[in-house]
């Protein structure tokens, strides 16, 4: 008796383009890349792959269903802020890998729950506009392939939904800021907020 046992291929997509430094037996591998990376504040979805594309024009724009058209097919959108389902609904029709706002309304929180699509709020839930530096970082990459993550884990082992934005072959990483440093006058620092709602008063 002879026993044949069939192999079969397991195509695995990395979340980001970076070059392999480590493989893990059995589990998968390491991967690193330089480029920008912003963390949101909340975020729903998995994760993606696309070209940002920039909607509006300021930070505290919000972003609307008349914004999007043919060309957002395959990208991930930037709007200022996202307050009604109607945009989600066109977002879904003209298949837009990702969106990343400022903000999301209270009321479309439930509403874009599951989300077509990863969604990252940099500054929260509300109508908050979204902080200028990480709109001009946005908008400085504005047509290059970003990687998203609109997962979201909070208490225990944290995990903000994030953006990546790995750098072209060849361009020269920016200096890196220097953690544990002490704070100066000048120095840019995010700061934020801690959700006091488990508290008693």
């Amino acid at each position: 008796v002879v026993l044949e046992s069939k192999t079969r291929a397991l195509e695995l997509l990395a979340h980001l383009k970076g070059t392999v430094v480590n493989v893990i037996p059995g589990f998968g591998v390491v991967i690193e890349t330089t480029g920008a990376l912003v963390q949101g504040i909340w975020g729903a979805g998995g994760e993606a792959q696309g070209v940002l594309k920039m909607l509006v024009e300021d930070p505290g724009e919000q972003l609307t269903s008349e914004a999007i058209d043919l060309g957002c097919h395959g990208a991930i959108v930037v709007g200022g802020s996202l307050a009604d389902l109607e945009t989600l609904e066109r977002a879904t029709q003209m298949q837009v890998c990702g969106i990343i706002v400022g903000s999301i309304g209270v009321d479309l929180v439930e509403q874009a729950s599951p989300p077509p699509c990863p969604i990252i709020a940099t500054e929260g839930v509300g109508q908050v506009p979204m902080a200028l530096v990480i709109f001009e970082l946005l908008r400085s990459h504005a047509g290059r392939e970003a990687s998203i993550s609109g997962v979201t884990r909070l208490g225990g082992e944290t995990v903000r939904p994030e953006v990546i934005i790995p750098l072209p072959k060849g361009e020269a990483a920016p200096v890196s800021p220097r953690f544990g440093d002490a704070l100066k006058a000048g120095a840019r620092v995010r700061v934020i907020p801690v959700s006091y709602t488990h508290l008693r008063a």
